[in-house]
């Protein structure tokens, strides 16, 4: 590919980012509220339905946290951290807990069977990376290693390696984009689900909420070795219905930017 902008990462992330509002909106938010509800293939194949029912989401920004409220059920709270998970019951006292959720649920019995908790962590941390990316590439750590930006031959893309210090499905990571930028279809494994899968995650409906776009449907489909999506079954989908925005003072600002 010849030298292009697009052969600078900083440049790459600043023109993602744009297409969804621009750095400088980004930057001055604090929290970002969904109501949103969830479900598919995926959660049934592991005995849950509780994220159908339709709840608010707080997703920060500032750090990799996330609160579930009726979770899960009503009037209890969930709440999401990299290294520990936990439940409070309407009087706010904790009632169920785990920590190191990742690698506990490398274990056979996970495989076929998730807690609340399981639940909690794959939910917690997929909502904070779907909901803050591409604003979360400007953090420390997150590498370029492969694009095809120009849209000739094949599909606008970039292949993105994410840093440890990130809960994701994966290191790699895939993200095609449209015309505009705008990321419509992210491609990863999802370890944590199955040491085996390979997803297939579209995004559509892009809104504008205050001065940022969201895209408020997504579904995720297997992916084959192939790289092409298949046509079903839906093993996730999410559908938000309202968002609400949070702003921090002018003074502070979020991780580490490039």
């Amino acid at each position: 590919m010849e030298k292009s902008r697009y052969s600078n990462q900083t440049l790459v992330f600043r023109d993602i980012i744009a297409a969804q509002g621009g750095i400088e909106n980004w930057s001055k938010i604090n929290k970002i509220t969904l109501t949103l509800s969830f479900g598919g293939l995926a959660f049934l194949s592991r005995f849950k339905t509780s994220g159908w029912q339709e709840r608010r989401v707080h997703v920060e920004l500032g750090q990799q946290s996330v609160r579930f409220d009726d979770f899960p059920r009503h009037g209890y709270t969930g709440y999401y951290t990299p290294d520990r998970v936990w439940i409070d019951n309407e009087y706010n006292t904790t009632i169920a807990e785990n920590s190191d959720s990742r690698e506990k649920m490398k274990r056979f019995k996970s495989q076929l069977f998730w807690s609340q908790l399981d639940l909690l962590y794959f939910a917690g941390y997929a909502i904070w990376n779907y909901t803050l990316i591409p604003y979360l590439f400007l953090q420390e750590g997150f590498k370029i290693v492969n694009t095809n930006l120009d849209g000739v031959d094949e599909p606008r893309y970039v292949e993105i390696e994410f840093p440890d210090h990130i809960h994701s499905h994966c290191r790699m990571q895939k993200f095609y984009l449209n015309n505009k930028m705008q990321i419509y279809r992210h491609d990863y494994d999802p370890e944590v689900y199955a040491s085996w899968a390979k997803a297939a995650h579209f995004c559509d409906k892009y809104i504008q909420f205050d001065d940022i776009l969201l895209p408020i449907e997504r579904y995720v489909v297997p992916r084959g070795s192939d790289g092409k999506a298949a046509k079903g079954p839906r093993l996730v989908w999410i559908s938000i219905k309202h968002v609400s925005i949070s702003y921090k003072s002018s003074s502070e600002n979020l991780g580490n930017l490039v």
